[in-house]
């Protein structure tokens, strides 16, 4: 085979459309020597341009200026954008078993003061855009076998457990915008749970979309001040716990 070149892709290909008997190649095969040949030319064709080089300082600074361009700062995805990547993500969970694996690959890995200053830098500049509004983030704990996004969670499931309260967490819903996860589900009052500390945009947005479509009451420090999951010891019964729980909705 010589001056063997590359296919080219569609009706511009000398062999586009020739199939079956109408292709050259019909019930031949190629050499060994063809082969190798063959392998090779496609093995330039997807060879990285970049590789073995490396960026000047000049380029990188232009790209880490396009990046944190100030057109980035404050974008939002459309609706549209955003359902496509939540569809994009249905199905896609990381199990108990892999985040613990996780967790523990962590372990003992600190920052470099360096790390702790930028973030600190960053930190400060984030809350100034939120209005200097300090968020509550939940900090990742397990309790029984369940690793919840927060501690408010984790107390909370602990306290339905107490009081002998069937639950279930983060189950799956169809919302307008894509998929939404509430905290519990609670099946004797047939009554979805939402647990919040801090607000972002989208989970604003899922959430109204969800309670619009099903029975979801949501739980922010002052109701959960209210039903005593922050107390060591139970403040009321089942029957009053779950009265109160109710009056949540209101």
């Amino acid at each position: 085979m010589k001056n063997l070149k590359l296919s080219r892709p569609g009706y511009k290909n000398g062999m586009f459309g020739k199939v079956g008997s109408l292709n050259p190649m019909f019930s031949k095969k190629h050499s060994e020597e063809s082969i190798k040949k063959i392998k090779e030319a496609r093995a330039r064709q997807f060879i990285n341009p970049m590789l073995g080089k490396h960026h000047s300082e000049e380029t990188k600074r232009k790209i880490r200026l396009a990046i944190t361009s100030k057109n980035r700062i404050g974008y939002k995805h459309s609706q549209e954008t955003r359902r496509k990547i939540s569809d994009s993500n249905m199905g896609h969970f990381v199990s108990d078993s892999v985040r613990q694996k996780l967790s523990k690959f962590h372990t003992g890995l600190k920052h470099s003061d360096k790390s702790k200053e930028k973030m600190k830098i960053a930190r400060i500049k984030y809350i100034k855009r939120i209005g200097n509004k300090f968020p509550i983030h939940g900090k990742r704990t397990y309790y029984n076998g369940v690793s919840f996004r927060s501690s408010w969670e984790a107390k909370f499931a602990q306290r339905l457990d107490d009081l002998k309260i069937i639950w279930q967490y983060e189950l799956m819903l169809e919302i307008p915008s894509g998929i939404y996860f509430p905290d519990f589900y609670l099946n004797e009052i047939n009554s979805y749970i939402e647990i919040k500390g801090f607000w972002r945009d989208l989970a604003r947005i899922k959430f109204d979309e969800a309670s619009k479509i099903y029975p979801l009451i949501l739980l922010e420090q002052k109701e959960l001040k209210t039903l005593g999951i922050f107390d060591s010891d139970n403040i009321f019964n089942k029957e009053n716990f779950i009265k109160k729980l109710l009056e949540c909705t209101k």
